[in-house]
């Protein structure tokens, strides 16, 4: 398998040497480039082949948002920016992906986890035939974030994940408590009840603020739920959502 070429940016010294070696004694990624300086980053994107740029938004001079700006000009397909941050409010995390960041990851972040992200950005370890479901987590990601979700919470990529492993598996996974939780727990060296939990406060955490409200209302007619949905129904209802995307575009 072709090695997922990375670059690693970070303004913080100790955060980039860690990230950096962690990645680089992981199988299948080369990381071909590992600086504090954000102009240092857009120079090795514009004349180097490279899979995914995993970066802070701080950074020495240029920051991930500028960066992020650069690789919009390019005219050939940019890397896939992974932001793993800090500043992980909602303002940063709509600039980032307003200009074309994939995924917000919050520091500190678990090696597997930031390993699996890497993958599935640069298409890779989700095969379904000689296909991915690269577009289709971004998809998912959209929704999530469209729904209220925020990207630093846990229940975010537990959701992420419980969409996927429905669409790849149909009924196999649709126990919740007996199959899909134990999958997802596996996938990121957890527990089930930890995946519960996480998944249970990041749906109240957006129907509190209302974005669940607002998004049902626009996607199912005006119709707006009674009630905080159950993580069947919400995953459920996310699930539905990519079908019916995926039979427009297809």
């Amino acid at each position: 398998m072709k090695c997922i070429n990375v670059i690693v940016a970070d303004a913080d010294h100790d955060a980039l040497m860690r990230n950096t070696k962690q990645l680089s004694d992981m199988g299948g990624i080369d990381v071909v480039a590992s600086t504090m300086y954000g102009a240092e980053v857009i120079e090795k994107v514009f004349s180097s082949d490279v899979d995914v740029v995993v970066t802070d938004i701080v950074l020495r001079g240029i920051d991930g948002i500028g960066v992020l700006e650069a690789f919009r000009k390019m005219k050939r397909p940019a890397p896939k920016p992974l932001i793993l941050t800090r500043m992980s409010t909602e303002t940063v995390q709509e600039a980032a992906f307003a200009r074309g960041a994939s995924f917000f990851m919050a520091k500190p972040a678990a090696p597997g986890q930031l390993y699996e992200r890497i993958k599935m950005l640069a298409g890779c370890g989700y095969s379904r035939g000689e296909e991915t479901d690269a577009d289709e987590a971004c998809e998912i990601g959209k929704l999530l974030r469209e729904a209220g979700v925020s990207p630093e919470m846990k229940g975010y990529m537990y959701l992420e994940e419980a969409v996927r492993l429905r669409m790849e598996n149909g009924d196999r996974y649709k126990k919740l408590t007996e199959t899909l939780y134990p999958a997802i727990a596996a996938r990121f060296s957890t527990t089930a009840q930890s995946v519960e939990r996480s998944i249970r406060t990041a749906i109240l955490s957006a129907w509190k603020s209302g974005s669940i409200q607002r998004f049902y209302a626009e996607k199912k007619d005006g119709v707006i739920p009674d009630s905080k949905p159950t993580a069947g129904h919400m995953i459920e209802w996310l699930l539905n959502c990519v079908k019916e995307k995926s039979l427009i575009i297809n």
